[in-house]
């Protein structure tokens, strides 16, 4: 077994990722247990460093790894840090993870609310990059390595010097170009065609983020953070940024711990001159970032995020997907033994979908209850798929989440509502109802499931008017404890052969179901 560093006051548990150059380590504070991390800091860093650290220390924000104090001894200097299972934003995309629109805005909303901490407090990163990102288990972004590492070029600013110690608008410049590296996939030194991509609400912030005069970006990360959550509320909706679903993409991508064997020998800690050329005491636990009890397993991860609810309406003709924000819900014990998963994502059930509605199916990602929504102490989240096409108009949507707040529609209701727009479609026609316009709604074997029923609402004809468009619906549920998976589709009827390919969906959204339901339920 390797021999770890002396490390004064601290244990040292073992090292993260043993073929990396400068791995960090995992180490226990003797005075109080709690377990930190230790960033190996190169020479060239340590001098600018010493100057930033008391300002680091004094910096707290969720999305910040707290530093606690800077080391220095025979075996190196190291920077204490706060330890936060996670990986970088490197590492999970190494790892294959494919992050949605929505993820790849909530990382870069979450790093910039860190870093507009730090600018307010006079402290700025100069190195941003992906790899200066780390993702925690519970989904939330957090910078790291303030001043640390060598600049990456994709990311620095034309300015001359960029490449030092940096500024608020250096950071400005590398944040913008790190998004636009994440929505287009390749770097801004690498294309400019492709920036036409990204949604002209957001590239306009973007090129004001990206001018190559510091003076005409945004002053701060607080400035780019207002301009960017306006032009994305505009781009996508009220809820434009999700955390929802990505710390189940980081478990895969966390190293292992490799032990390491204690060394005897101490080293002191730096004194700097905020306290007067005196060793500075270690700085005290912070009570809201206590660690919990891990549960076993390699990747050291603690059970924590449940995501936020999407709920999708169903009405003649069209469906209509509520896409609202997402919740992250804190829970300091592992779930209930029977319980149903809200980290999968719609890839995992994509080739079920298109089976269902074709190969042209677009996928989309709904949740609901925002970071600032009031949920009740006991409330449980939620996350939506849906995959549809627009000829002719077929949507699947797959719901799993709170039993309170699913569409828990009976086929009874769902024809009431249905024949009831029918009805005021006729009567406004000045023409009469007909029973052959009646919604037909039959139950389905339910197998596992609590309801599964499926509802044929066949396309109206007023003489001299046109068609109007008929809908079919099939729905499959069932609750488990306090939550629920509402699994389901939709087409558009033309005609009466669609009821057809109607029957054709109802037996393919009934294989999509039987897919999910084993894959999202736990425990039991």
């Amino acid at each position: 077994m390797d021999v770890g560093p002396a490390v004064s006051g601290y244990d040292v548990l073992g090292r993260v990722d043993v073929d990396a150059p400068g791995a960090v380590l995992r180490a226990r504070r003797v005075a109080d247990g709690r377990e930190v991390a230790l960033r190996p800091v190169p020479e060239r860093d340590l001098a600018g460093l010493r100057a930033m650290v008391p300002g680091l220390v004094a910096l707290e924000d969720p999305h910040v790894v707290a530093v606690q104090e800077l080391l220095e001894g025979p075996d190196g200097a190291f920077l204490a840090l706060d330890w936060v299972d996670g990986a970088t934003l490197v590492e999970v995309r190494a790892s294959g993870a494919r992050l949605l629109v929505g993820q790849r805005l909530g990382v870069i909303r979450g790093m910039l609310t860190g870093l507009a901490s730090a600018h307010a407090q006079g402290v700025v990163h100069g190195r941003i990059s992906l790899s200066n990102i780390l993702l925690d288990t519970d989904g939330v972004a957090r910078l790291i390595d303030f001043g640390l590492g060598d600049p990456v070029a994709a990311y620095l600013p034309p300015e001359p010097g960029a490449d030092d110690r940096g500024t608020a608008a250096a950071d400005v410049y590398a944040v913008a170009a790190v998004l636009v590296h994440l929505l287009t996939d390749r770097t801004v030194g690498e294309q400019s065609r492709e920036l036409l991509a990204i949604d002209a609400s957001l590239r306009s912030v973007l090129v004001t983020a990206l001018s190559p005069a510091p003076a005409d970006r945004y002053a701060d990360a607080s400035a780019l953070l207002e301009a960017l959550g306006k032009a994305a509320k505009r781009a996508y909706g009220k809820v434009w940024w999700t955390e929802a679903g990505i710390g189940s993409l980081v478990g895969s991508a966390v190293a292992e711990l490799v032990p390491l064997a204690p060394a005897p020998a101490p080293v002191v800690p730096v004194a700097d001159e905020a306290s007067g050329g005196k060793q500075r005491k270690p700085r005290k636990p912070r009570t809201e970032r206590e660690p919990r009890a891990p549960r076993p397993r390699r990747s050291f991860r603690v059970p924590r995020g449940i995501i936020a609810a999407a709920i999708g309406l169903i009405t003649v003709g069209a469906v209509v997907l509520g896409a609202v924000a997402v919740q992250i819900l804190g829970e300091d014990q592992p779930p209930d033994p029977v319980s149903l998963r809200t980290d999968l994502f719609c890839d995992r059930f994509t080739g079920a979908a298109e089976a269902a509605i074709g190969p042209d199916a677009r996928t989309g990602f709904t949740s609901s209850g925002s970071s600032g929504a009031t949920l009740g102490p006991k409330a449980r989240a939620s996350v939506s798929c849906f995959w549809g096409v627009e000829s002719p108009a077929q949507v699947v949507t797959v719901t799993v989440g709170s039993a309170s707040e699913r569409d828990a529609t009976s086929p009874e209701r769902l024809a009431a509502v249905i024949d009831g727009a029918s009805q005021d479609y006729v009567a406004a026609q000045k023409s009469t109802w007909k029973p052959s316009y009646a919604t037909d709604c039959e139950e389905l074997d339910e197998g596992e499931y609590d309801t599964a029923f499926s509802c044929f609402a066949p396309s109206i004809q007023v003489e001299d008017k046109p068609l109007r468009a008929g809908t079919g619906v099939v729905q499959f549920g069932i609750a488990v404890r306090d939550q629920a998976l509402v699994c389901g589709g939709s087409l558009t009827v033309d005609a009466a052969s669609d009821r057809e390919s109607f029957d054709d969906l109802v037996a393919e959204v009934g294989r999509l179901c039987a897919e999910v339901l084993p894959a999202v339920r736990r425990g039991g």
